[in-house]
């Protein structure tokens, strides 16, 4: 029997992950192979008072987008792991990581997190070591990941509020800004562009008598790896009088702050056939099937980066089965009678561990002399295991549980799990099921299929022609024409007769992340829409109308109070500010900066689910129309006195970033200088849009959009979708006063 382990690890602190594949090294500087353990650290930073842990969803998504890569001194890379391609983990990710390389000297390097121009939220770590490694010797390693980013905070004193009513400090660099409005208590985090490390800052202000305050400056060659601390102070020894000076002071500290988490994997849990020589998968959705009285013997094990503490199998007919007390068996503590009765049967366990390595398994045998008097049916056997850490106080308990689903049964056709090829084949609308011929005599292969909640059964025949069907023989159908993000039931069938196992499959369904607009993030007046509160894939034009004359005002939030499901719609507002027309509006992509009082827009996010080439758009909307107060020769649709328009509309577009670019984002939109999006440019694939006048009654209505693919067969990389309150917002024109609420948008494939 061989027992086929995958030794996952890395003892990560603070916030990382290492994944990756291999290759075998082709340098030698020394003679023999060293061991080489690595640990990970990553320098999290904040503040100069004492900041909260890390999170656990932190470190999970910074693990999720680390990159190790050993190099020899020539900076030739011989060893590379990523997410993508798999970390050689000891325990699990977040625990140390073990790996084989000749003699020799080495750098490794490590990186992680979103290197963005400015976040809130996103940093960037970095870190690098030299080590040297004797032949047949085992070296522990520490790589520190310091951040990267340069930070900037603002503190302001008391007295602040006593004179101004309204103030912002906006921090810019060479590629985009961060406004810091009112008492931000956040850090922001920037990336400095390569080859200018200034720091333009301004600070405004308006007292209570509406006059204005202005300062600027710069900080020169800003580092990395540093927080600028500005303290911003007004003294005034009569404050009735207003006669006080600001002061503007800019520490300067290191970012080193460490936190440190530490990670464990839950127990794994395989399953080996001796019969078939090969391991089999555990599962709900995956049936395990053979013959009456040709089962063989099945083993169980189970293997723990901590120590075991508990190993239960319930199967409900054990007791009728083995004459056993109970139908559920705990190998590690259940009483000796009822053990040895399992023993008796052919159902063995046993423990072993190993304290040095911090390992321990436990196998659950099945023999055939248990299995092979199995009648023809299902039996579910669902395994569970509990472990505590090696040595410590903190017993940090982790479960794990499946089920062995053993079908037992002279069907001549048995299911198959879905493959890996299987999996990248399915879309919205379609799906394979695969199955193998079990038994001779068969003149014909297919699966019966229907929708969850469906009772009735559809037949579809396999992809086997009849003199082909020989026992052992795998086959398989694929099914289209499918309800997108529904899960179906299917069943092998032999001479059109149905198997006794069951899978399930579930069609995609890729959405747009934060679609129904239930997340948020920022502080009035800015509000950035947010897929997973680190990624940004919604923003909006808002940020132009919240710098206006320091009115702050907010054209684009959420709305409790009108809404399709969930907790909120996004509403967008239109207002005339100092006679100027700010529409309320939204779209994919992200505000770039403020040109004078005009926004600069990259509009345009990558999204996975274009490949399977989208049709339609669906979603909830209700519209209140202002009256037209604001007109532009460009949108002669748009009459002064009559009731405004609002507008969506989404197009698709190829990876072309110059054509409406600017190289990074496929469109950048300039209300200044009315540069703005073009449907019929080259490199947009698919457009549609819709134009709503005053919708009826209390509540949102549905509406959809048909999308026209200019060049179909062609993949689309990226897609745009803008709502605005007022049709004409881009070029000003408008009513104040035009309310849109948008929620739960879909796309339908």
């Amino acid at each position: 029997m061989r027992l086929k382990y995958t030794y996952i690890s890395l003892a990560l602190l603070a916030t990382a992950t290492l994944s990756g594949c291999t290759e075998d090294s082709i340098y030698t500087d020394g003679e023999g192979e060293a061991e080489v353990s690595l640990t990970l650290d990553i320098n999290d930073t904040v503040d100069t008072q004492p900041v909260s842990r890390t999170t656990e969803s932190d470190t999970e998504n910074l693990i999720q987008k680390l990159n190790i890569v050993v190099s020899t001194p020539k900076g030739n890379a011989i060893r590379y792991w990523n997410s993508a391609s798999g970390f050689p983990w000891r325990n699990g990710p977040g625990s140390s990581m073990d790996f084989k390389l000749n003699s020799g000297t080495y750098t490794i390097e490590g990186w992680t997190g979103d290197s963005i121009a400015a976040s809130w939220t996103r940093r960037y770590f970095k870190g690098k070591q030299t080590l040297t490694l004797q032949p047949d010797t085992r070296t522990n390693v520490r790589l520190t990941c310091k951040i990267a980013n340069t930070a900037v905070d603002v503190v302001y004193s008391d007295q602040i509020d006593n004179m101004l009513e309204h103030y912002s400090l906006v921090v810019t660099t060479a590629s985009t800004s961060l406004n810091f409005e009112g008492r931000e208590t956040r850090t922001g985090y920037f990336m400095l562009p390569t080859g200018n490390h200034d720091m333009k800052w301004v600070f405004h202000g308006i007292d209570k008598n509406k006059k204005a305050y202005y300062h600027e400056g710069v900080i020169k060659d800003a580092k990395a790896s540093t927080k600028y601390r500005f303290r911003i102070n007004y003294e005034d020894p009569d404050t009735e009088m207003g006669a006080g000076a600001f002061d503007i002071s800019i520490d300067e500290e290191s970012l080193d702050i460490r936190h440190d988490i530490h990670f464990r994997t839950s127990p794994e849990i395989k399953g080996y056939s001796d019969e078939a020589h090969e391991d089999f998968e555990l599962g709900e959705n995956a049936p395990f099937s053979r013959a009456t009285n040709n089962v063989g013997n099945l083993q169980i094990s189970v293997r723990s980066s901590g120590t075991l503490n508990a190993v239960t199998m319930n199967m409900n007919e054990l007791s009728a089965l083995t004459g056993t007390s109970t139908n559920t068996i705990d190998f590690m503590t259940s009483d000796d009678k009822n053990i040895d009765i399992l023993k008796s049967k052919g159902i063995i366990g046993s423990f072993t561990s190993n304290k040095e390595k911090e390992i321990s398994t436990c196998l659950i045998t099945l023999s055939d002399s248990f299995t092979n008097t199995l009648k023809e049916g299902e039996y579910k056997i669902t395994i569970s295991a509990t472990d505590i850490d090696f040595g410590t106080e903190d017993v940090n308990p982790k479960t794990t549980a499946t089920m062995l689903r053993l079908i037992v049964s002279d069907d001549g056709a048995i299911l198959l799990p879905a493959t890996d090829p299987d999996i990248e084949a399915q879309t919205p609308t379609s799906l394979v099921f695969r199955g193998k011929v079990s038994k001779n005599d068969v003149d014909e292969v297919g699966f019966y299929y229907r929708a969850e909640g469906e009772t009735g059964w559809k037949y579809i025949e396999g992809n086997v022609a009849s003199r082909s069907i020989l026992i052992n023989k795998e086959f398989e159908a694929t099914v289209t024409n499918l309800k997108q993000g529904c899960t179906y039931e299917y069943k092998a069938a032999f001479n059109r007769k149905e198997g006794l196992a069951s899978m399930q499959q579930t069609t995609l369904n890729p959405q747009l992340p934060n679609a129904g607009f239930e997340i948020a993030q920022g502080s009035k007046p800015t509000v950035f829409y947010t897929g997973d509160k680190s990624n940004m894939f919604w923003d909006s034009g808002n940020h132009g109308s919240c710098s206006v004359a320091f009115v702050a005002r907010d054209v684009t939030t959420l709305s409790s109070e009108i809404k399709n499901s969930g907790d909120y719609s996004v509403k967008l507002y239109s207002q005339s500010i100092f006679g100027v027309l700010a529409a309320g509006n939204i779209f994919i992509g992200e505000y770039l900066r403020t040109d004078g009082t005009n926004g600069v827009l990259g509009w345009g996010r990558k999204f996975e689910g274009l490949k399977y080439c989208p049709k339609q758009l669906k979603g909830y909307v209700k519209y209140n129309p202002g009256t037209v107060s604001s007109t532009n020769n460009n949108v002669p649709d748009i009459v002064k006195g009559q009731p405004d328009k609002g507008i969506i509309y989404i197009a698709l577009l190829n990876d072309d970033c110059n054509v409406q670019g600017n190289g990074t984002n496929p469109v950048e939109v300039r209300t200044k200088d009315a540069h703005l999006f073009d449907k019929t440019a080259s490199n947009v694939i698919a457009y549609g849009e819709k134009v709503f006048d005053k919708t009826g009654g209390d509540g949102m209505i549905e509406f959809t959009i048909d999308l026209d693919y200019y060049r179909k067969g062609e993949i689309p990389e990226y897609i745009i979708i803008t709502a605005s309150a007022s049709k004409g917002g881009d070029y000003f024109a408008g009513a104040d006063g035009s309310i849109m609420y948008l929620d739960d948008l879909e796309l339908v494939y």
